[in-house]
């Protein structure tokens, strides 16, 4: 999977871009809170909660990923993710989050 788009970094444009997801991580971690409890005590609480990170990389076209030519760029996005109530697989969360960006909320994003 992957998605084409028109991709604009500084002094570069690429029309129909190919963006791929190369690498997915969740990560899960430990935040901390205070719970007032009826006594007026705090107790500090611990919550789990879990992130979703992906590297993207960009090609100039989908000619050029099949050629296994190298990116012109790279970035990364976080998403989020939840094991406990999210159905979909964390592949499809993240090219969600990648046609959801800000940066193509004028483009016409295309799965391919």
């Amino acid at each position: 999977m992957a998605v084409q788009v028109n991709f604009e970094k500084e002094d570069m444009y690429l029309k129909d871009a190919y963006l791929r997801i190369k690498k997915v991580m969740v990560v899960d971690g430990v935040r901390e809170r205070f719970e007032e409890q009826e006594n007026g005590d705090l107790h500090l609480k611990y919550d789990k909660y879990f992130e979703g990170n992906a590297i993207i990389y960009v090609y100039s076209d989908k000619e050029a990923r099949d050629r296994n030519v190298m990116p012109v760029h790279h970035f990364g996005i976080e998403f989020a993710y939840d094991p406990n109530t999210d159905t979909r697989g964390v592949y499809e969360l993240a090219y969600t989050a990648l046609k959801s960006l800000e940066r193509f909320v004028d483009e016409e994003v295309v799965d391919v």
